[in-house]
């Protein structure tokens, strides 16, 4: 192709060339009727190509073909492919032939494709270890033997076959055949992502045995399967066995096991390693600050997040995007908005851009402090600096539209994602099936559903607990019951929260005897059904009920959750029970400070009132 291109504007490049295909063609059709046709006059003899390819085209003479052929090894693959493709039968002779001459031309993605096909083949009658073997000649282990060797490894792998390849990685070994370095790395890298660390293991243990050296990324790949199945204690082992050798960990390496050990709560420990293997020069990079920072911030350390993000930048680390991502990521889960958007200026004015998966953050964060419509406008904004917006942003927008009961904006926003080339997905349909359950629209809801079901979309157990609560809460008992056996018929599995989300639903859309009596309907009740009766009751405004509830449990040792009880005891509260709010607190479990704070100035200020006491009230 490249040749080709470059004759274009070159006459006489471009003569010479179309004279070289002339020439390359005439050699393949004299070759291929040399091989296909006799030079009979009886013509029954060449009106069937595939009699002919039986009785005439003898291994032999495809092996004889290929082997004038070595010079053009294209024309070469196109045969031995064409013969294939008319029946004919290769078998370890005509594949040998081939794979020297691709292999002398080190035409490496062919050879692939060729062991591709075979490994696929169901009419393979060899072996493919007996097929390596044929290229190896004598003592001398042969070039075309190591690369064929290569290249069987990568097609098997690249297919997933890797029972297969360390079959032939094990028989081959034995005799003292490994493959190169690269094409371990290559077979070591692909297990671990397909989550085969164990295998990983087992195959690196074995190809040392078989007198395979490491290299600096083959002891990365390895380190990386060992810290995450937590054996860190052998990682280290593989560390000091590379300070053996004289070999410098690469940042890969250093990265996985900082990445191992902040992922394990141990962030602290992390860094000082980290600080460690920097003050003894080890390649540490942005990442390995990356992984730091968002280990402290997955234990909402913030501070000592923020510390890590500066020393990096005092020690000339430049921060990139998934940097400033994760801690920005960081002071979104704390809601610190402020600092999120400060971070976000920061980064755009050290002209890095800013992605998709920063802006979710951002605008998540918007929504869960209910600022929805200041959703809606930094989604806009976001918009006109030509920022790419995935689906996950799109979903947070049509949340906050539906939270301000803008449904037809949100449906309007969902066809324009559409238009961008962005199918809407079970969580879009959920998302708006909730949005319109709660303003009321249920033959909308249940419309939105059908078209979810209708599109080929696979609803998920969230799905059907929007479905639950959304008719529960209108008050629809009748669609609820029939929502349950609809699952039950289809054998669809009914999520635990369920039956708990259909209670309190129940209660809140007024259906409170309606609530009860699913609740008694409950063959087995877990503490979660206990405790969802009672937020019930307690938000229909029941309270008397819910206390009884709680009185009976007590009495049989069921405790209820303390969130549960932190509600009764706010409705006892309300309503100027205080000396029954005391007796429920009494079963609180150990709480955290803030917790008890709020829990007690309730009840006093509940005391209060009944004691009107103006003393008390003013402290």
């Amino acid at each position: 192709m490249n040749c080709l291109l470059l004759a274009v504007n070159n006459p006489t490049k471009l003569n010479k060339l179309k004279l070289k295909l002339v020439k390359f063609a005439s050699t393949a059709i004299a070759q291929l009727n040399s091989c296909f046709f006799s030079h009979s006059d009886d013509e029954q003899t060449t009106t069937s190509f595939n009699t002919t390819l039986n009785v005439q085209c003898k291994p032999s003479k495809v092996v004889q073909v290929l082997e004038s052929l070595r010079r053009e090894p294209n024309i070469a693959f196109s045969f031995f492919r064409e013969l294939e493709e008319r029946g004919f039968q290769h078998n370890i002779s005509t594949y040998a032939a081939l794979i020297r001459i691709l292999c002398s031309w080190r035409l490496r993605r062919k050879l692939e494709t060729l062991f591709l096909n075979l490994i696929g083949s169901k009419k393979m009658d060899f072996d493919v270890l007996d097929l390596l073997e044929s290229l190896n000649q004598g003592c001398v282990l042969d070039a075309s033997f190591i690369r064929a060797y290569d290249a069987l490894i990568k097609a098997y792998v690249s297919v997933n076959l890797f029972d297969s390849v360390v079959d032939l990685l094990f028989r081959l070994g034995r005799k003292g055949f490994v493959p190169h370095i690269f094409t371990c790395n290559y077979l070591l890298n692909r297990l671990i992502e397909h989550g085969k660390m164990n295998m990983a293991l087992v195959v690196y243990k074995q190809l040392k045995r078989f007198g395979c050296q490491p290299n600096d990324y083959t002891y990365a790949t390895v380190i990386k399967a060992l810290c995450k199945i937590g054996n860190m204690e052998e990682a280290i082992d593989i560390f000091e066995e590379m300070s053996g050798y004289g070999m410098v960990p690469n940042a890969f390496a250093c990265a996985a096991y900082i990445e191992a050990l902040c992922t394990h709560d141990c962030s602290t420990s992390g860094y000082q390693l980290l600080q460690a293997w920097r003050a003894e020069r080890f390649p540490i990079d942005a990442y390995a600050y990356s992984v730091v920072i968002r280990g402290f911030c997955d234990e909402m350390k913030i501070d000592e997040a923020e510390s890590v993000f500066l020393d990096m930048e005092n020690y000339g680390v430049v921060p990139d995007a998934q940097t400033y991502s994760v801690l920005i990521d960081g002071y979104c889960k704390k809601l610190n908005l402020q600092k999120a958007l400060s971070l976000h200026s920061l980064m755009l004015s050290k002209g890095i851009k800013s992605n998709c998966v920063i802006v979710s953050f951002i605008l998540q964060c918007f929504l869960r402090m209910q600022m929805y419509s200041e959703v809606v406008n930094q989604f806009k904004v976001f918009q006109e600096k030509g920022l790419f917006l995935d689906k996950v942003v799109y979903n947070i927008v049509v949340h906050a539209l539906c939270e301000l009961g803008k449904l037809e904006e949100a449906i309007e926003l969902l066809e324009e994602m559409t238009s961008r080339q962005i199918q809407m997905d079970v969580i879009h349909y959920t998302t708006m099936i909730k949005g319109l359950f709660a303003q009321g629209k249920i033959h909308e809801a249940m419309m939105m559903f059908e078209n979810l079901k209708k599109n080929g979309v696979e609803p998920d157990s969230i799905t059907y607990n929007v479905l639950a609560a959304g008719l529960s809460r209108n008050g629809l008992v009748s669609k609820v019951q029939e929502l349950l056996n609809y699952m039950e018929e289809h054998g669809l599995r009914e999520d635990p929260k369920m039956p708990n989300l259909v209670i309190e639903n129940l209660c809140i859309g007024g259906k409170v005897k309606e609530a009860t009596e699913f609740f008694n309907s409950l063959e087995v009740k877990t503490v979660d059904n206990y405790a969802a009766m009672i937020n019930g009751y307690c938000a229909a405004n029941s309270t008397k009920a819910a206390y009884k509830l709680f009185v009976n449990l007590s009495k049989e040792g069921v405790f209820i959750k303390r969130s549960s009880l932190v509600r009764l005891v706010s409705r006892l509260c309300m309503e100027n029970s205080s000396f029954r709010a005391i007796e429920v607190m009494k079963q609180l479990p150990v709480m955290n400070l803030e917790a008890k704070e709020f829990v007690y100035n309730k009840v006093i200020a509940s005391l209060c009132q009944v004691l009107d006491c103006p003393q008390l009230k003013s402290t």
